[in-house]
């Protein structure tokens, strides 16, 4: 009978014990951001968004470059519409930077490939012709406030598949434009702040945009001209895009 008792003691002290397996702490140390994306990935509901990253600091001013400012990475990824090469914001020998709705904080973001390769060709271009017009400074650098590139969904809306669900949008909150004195100048894309520089620069960035894009792009073709921007605009927009700039590659660009 004692035996029975001691045997009962045992197994109701294993099952109060605390047991810690090797796997409770998993994933705490880590942001899994450079985890491969699998084939049949599919975004979440919301926009694809890491940790904040670090607050991009940058005690010289970078030379003016006006091509390949972007660090883009030569890894594909597959995603749920095809392949998108990764931006790495944080690089602070390029140009162009940025970060998911931060004006400081860097961070990375899909694009398609064909988008990736005209960012790297156009876009700084593009500010620094926005930034001419508008009466800046010439920036060495510059840094992206968006709120994401890929996002597999619907335009709202509509029932086609947005830009977004191909990598070929971004969209953009602030242009924070650097000057070689590391002076910053804030430029934003909501319609309540399109007046004076600010109207101008948004204009002539769209317009840049627009002119960089392949002939096969015209009117009738979906975001022909590369962007979505608000109605206050000369290039024309719509009250959906009052607090960002949606700048995209567009599907009659093609793939080259």
């Amino acid at each position: 009978m004692r035996q029975y008792f001691w045997l009962l003691l045992l197994l109701l002290l294993a099952n109060c014990s605390p047991y810690v397996s090797n796997l409770d702490g998993l994933g705490e140390q880590s942001s899994f951001a450079d985890v491969d994306i699998p084939d049949d990935f599919e975004a979440p509901e919301d926009e694809i968004v890491e940790d904040p990253g670090p607050e991009l600091v940058i005690e010289q001013p970078l030379p003016i470059s006006l091509k390949n400012t972007f660090a883009i990475e030569d890894q594909f990824f597959n995603l749920a519409r095809g392949a998108a090469l990764r931006w790495d914001g944080c690089v602070t020998d390029k140009a162009s930077q940025g970060g998911y709705n931060s004006d400081t904080r860097c961070g990375r973001a899909f694009f398609h490939p064909s988008f990736a390769d005209n960012l790297n060709q156009a876009f700084f271009q593009c500010v620094s012709d926005a930034a001419k017009a508008a009466d800046y400074p010439q920036p060495v650098r510059v840094f992206i406030k968006h709120l994401g590139s890929y996002n597999d969904r619907l335009a709202r809306n509509s029932s086609q598949l947005s830009h977004h669900a191909y990598a070929r949008a971004w969209d953009i909150v602030n242009f924070n434009l650097y000057d070689k004195d590391g002076k910053m100048y804030r430029v934003s894309t909501f319609k309540r702040d399109y007046k004076g520089e600010q109207a101008i620069f948004y204009d002539e960035f769209r317009s840049c945009w627009r002119d960089s894009l392949p002939s096969s792009c015209g009117p009738g073709d979906r975001e022909y001209k590369g962007s979505v921007g608000h109605q206050a605009s000369q290039l024309g927009g719509n009250s959906l895009h009052n607090d960002h700039l949606h700048l995209a590659y567009p599907l009659c660009a093609g793939n080259s």
